[in-house]
Parts: structure tokens; C-alpha cells; sequence
């Protein structure tokens, strides 16, 4: 073998033969490489299957047998579900059958109101099932489901807002750019040209530069 030959051999570049079947009855395949002097080989299971079958007429198993070497696969295939209904007047809970098994599902389902106020000082909402007397939801109130006022200054760290439907309070604590000083008037700083004013309720100093 060539040294351009074996190198691509090194580096997994063979030059295989056509795999073959290493006996009748088997499914067991190999193929080597055919340049001198490489002795690489490879082997490889290749079954002949033929479609799925049912293996009876009121089952949703399935079978099938390789041709070669009659190896075996089962399956369960797609039931053939009958529509949803409901099992019993007052319940929601519902039931569908395999026309080919008899499998059966069951299921919850209700059948939802509408969302409406859990009281008339809450912004939390409830909705019941039309249908039953056991379906229940509650969606507990965030942030954006109130409704909120617009803020108000408590001091120069914080605002308040109220929600103008159940009453509940918010704070907003404000950072550094966001504080709501009240400011005096502009005056001139003292053996300075600079004017400066001071917060009335923390005495912070903003310059005019």
C-alpha cells in the first residue's frame, strides 16, 4: 500500500467493499477495506421487515417478522378513539372508547364561566363551571390588575398609588434620579458665581453648573 494510501487509511478514509451478508439466515452484514495491507473491518445488523400486522381483530398490537432471520418487533398502533362525552348528567368528567380495543380515556373537563370580581373590594377574579358544582378557579390579582391612581409623594424616597377598585396600597421606592425633592429657590453659593437650591425636607443640594 502506497504511503498516500495508508495515510487515508490512518485518518479513517478507507476504501470499503459493499457490505454482504456473512450467512444465509443471518442479518448479521460486513465489509472491509479494500486497499493492501489495510485489515479494517465493520459489521452492521440489516433486517428485511415487512408492514405491521394486527395480531388479532379486536387488539391495537401489531407484528412483524424480519424475512432472514425472523427477528420479531411489537407495537401498539394509533387507537381509533370514539369522540369525547360526557359520562354522567352533572359531572364533567368524560370518557372516549378504541372501536378496535376497547381501550378506554377518561378525562376532566369543564365547562368555564365567565371571570368576574371575587367580591366588590377585590381585584382577585373567580369563575365556576356551568356544568358542575365542584369547578372552581381563582386567579389571585398581580400588579397589572389593579387599578391603580396615579402616584402621589410621600416623601423624597417614595411615592404611593392606590388602587381605585379594591383599595390596596403600593409603594414605589425611588433611586437616586427618581427622588421627588421640593426644592427652595435657586440662590448664589457663597464667594461662588454657581447658584445652588436646597430640598425643603432633606436638605439635598442640586448645583446649577
Amino acid at each position: 500500500m502506497g504511503v498516500f494510501d495508508k495515510a487515508k487509511c490512518l485518518t479513517g478514509f478507507h476504501e470499503w467493499s459493499s457490505w454482504t451478508y456473512k450467512r444465509s439466515g443471518s442479518c448479521e452484514q460486513t465489509r472491509s477495506c479494500n486497499r493492501a495491507g489495510c485489515h479494517k473491518s465493520e459489521s452492521r445488523s440489516e433486517h428485511k421487515w415487512p408492514a405491521f400486522k394486527y395480531i388479532a381483530q379486536d387488539s391495537c398490537q401489531q407484528t412483524r417478522k424480519c424475512s432472514r432471520c425472523s427477528k420479531k418487533e411489537t407495537q401498539t398502533a394509533e387507537h381509533k378513539w370514539s369522540s369525547w362525552s360526557f359520562v354522567k348528567n352533572g359531572q364533567c368528567y368524560q370518557k372516549r372508547v378504541c372501536s378496535r380495543c376497547d381501550e378506554g380515556e377518561q378525562r376532566l373537563e369543564h365547562l368555564w364561566g365567565v371571570w368576574d370580581y371575587q367580591s366588590p373590594n377585590s381585584c382577585s377574579q373567580v369563575r365556576f363551571c356551568r356544568r358542575c358544582d365542584k369547578g372552581k378557579e381563582v386567579h389571585e390579582a398581580a400588579f397589572q390588575d389593579h387599578k391603580w391612581s396615579q402616584p402621589r409623594r410621600m416623601n423624597c424616597d417614595a411615592s404611593i398609588q392606590a388602587c381605585q377598585h379594591c383599595g390596596k396600597m403600593h409603594t414605589n421606592f425611588l433611586f437616586m434620579g427618581d427622588k421627588l425633592h421640593l426644592y427652595g429657590p435657586w440662590e448664589r453659593s457663597p464667594g461662588s458665581s454657581r447658584e445652588l437650591r436646597r430640598c425643603r425636607d432633606c436638605g439635598h443640594i442640586e448645583r446649577n453648573f
